[in-house]
């Protein structure tokens, strides 16, 4: 068989969709994603068991519980850790990155 990939204009503006598959970990097993930056999109994150910390650069944080959903913009440029000193237990979820539109791309 042969692949084809999307184009932007067939996806856009829809980035990414990635699943947490579903997993149960023991206490601090789950590496999370430190501090990492996005730039010109918005990323949700969907917990559907379990919890996850999150904290930004603008100050934000708290903790992500089952059936939580963040949205999280990050337009001109924010910094973040997430899912970091995880007490361990089940965890699912997804994270979607949608691209902003060119206009609000640098956005504060």
């Amino acid at each position: 068989g042969s692949s084809q990939f999307a184009t932007n204009e067939e996806t856009d503006p829809f980035l990414m969709l990635d699943e947490l598959p579903k997993k149960t970990f023991k206490p601090g097993e789950f590496p999370g994603a430190p501090w990492h930056p996005h730039r010109g999109m918005d990323t949700i994150m969907l917990m559907l068991k379990g919890e996850g910390s999150h904290e930004d650069s603008m100050g934000n944080k708290g903790t992500l519980k089952a059936g939580d959903c963040q949205w999280m913009t990050a337009a001109s440029g924010i910094e973040h850790n997430e899912g970091t000193g995880h007490p361990g237990g089940e965890m699912h979820g997804f994270q979607c990155w949608l691209n902003l539109p060119k206009k609000h791309k640098m956005d504060p």
